[in-house]
């Protein structure tokens, strides 16, 4: 879910006085491009040269998925809570059974929670909400919140996980495209940190501010995404038969390889 959620942060409730500097506006549908790199292509990934920055340009069989983001008003036929609270709902085509609601207030935007298709579990809110985007930043802000998660057959909420989102301005950057144009770009780090249980024993035990997604976003003055990227690990499988212990045979581990998720952004 985190994923999807880091991928649609972005969006401007049209007819709402209160207007954030970045955002993007309602009606706007983004096409994105996900591609895996190797861990030795961070450092290419953003290459500064007389003082201004190129952006890596993947080849193409790279490429592992693609998706739309498409913003919206608020559906009336959605759940009350949303629609009395939300200024906006955006849909992620690599999850098309999930919505994401978000708030305006104070010129900072607030993610509000998702609807979901299990009818059992109908959504999630953070209390209070997330900021995603600031009024105003300087090195950095920090919001948390409860993420509940609304239980249909009690009609109640659970107790919920206490949920942090951290935003690092790292820098300001000129960016120079592919024919030289040049625009300014804001360089930022996200954090989600979960409250998350871990089983220990016949107890059940609480490890704070375990992190849910850590990955860098770059953005146009607009504040539209240009393109973003983390760190990734995968399981792989390891076909040991050279043991020492004898008697014991095609043990099998496991064990991560880490690469890097690059997602590339542009208005459709």
């Amino acid at each position: 879910m985190y994923k999807f959620f880091i991928l649609s942060l972005l969006v401007l409730f049209g007819s709402c006085s209160d207007k954030p500097d970045k955002w993007v506006a309602n009606g706007t549908t983004l096409q994105a491009k996900i591609y895996r790199l190797e861990i030795s292509d961070s450092s290419k990934i953003l290459i500064e040269n007389d003082n201004a920055f190129s952006l890596l340009l993947p080849h193409d069989s790279l490429i592992t998925n693609k998706f739309t983001l498409s913003y919206f008003d608020v559906d009336t036929k959605t759940n009350k809570y949303f629609k009395t609270k939300a200024h906006q709902q955006v849909k992620n085509t690599l999850n098309p059974k999930v919505t994401e609601y978000y708030r305006f207030d104070n010129g900072n935007v607030l993610f509000l929670g998702y609807a979901t298709s299990n009818t059992l579990k109908p959504y999630t809110i953070f209390e209070p909400a997330l900021i995603i985007s600031p009024a105003s930043i300087n090195k950095g802000t920090k919001s948390s919140g409860a993420m509940k998660t609304f239980f249909a057959q009690n009609n109640s909420f659970d107790k919920g996980f206490n949920t942090n989102l951290r935003i690092i301005e790292l820098k300001q950057i000129k960016l120079k495209d592919i024919s030289n144009s040049h625009k300014i770009c804001n360089l930022r780090e996200l954090i989600l940190t979960r409250d998350a249980t871990v089983s220990y024993g016949e107890n059940n035990l609480i490890m704070p501010e375990a992190i849910m997604f850590k990955n860098k976003l770059l953005i146009d003055t607009n504040g539209l995404p240009i393109a973003e990227w983390s760190i990734k690990a995968e399981k792989i499988e390891n076909n040991n038969n050279e043991l020492e212990e004898p008697g014991i045979e095609n043990q099998n581990t496991k064990s991560n390889k880490l690469y890097i998720e690059f997602t590339k952004y542009e208005i459709y």
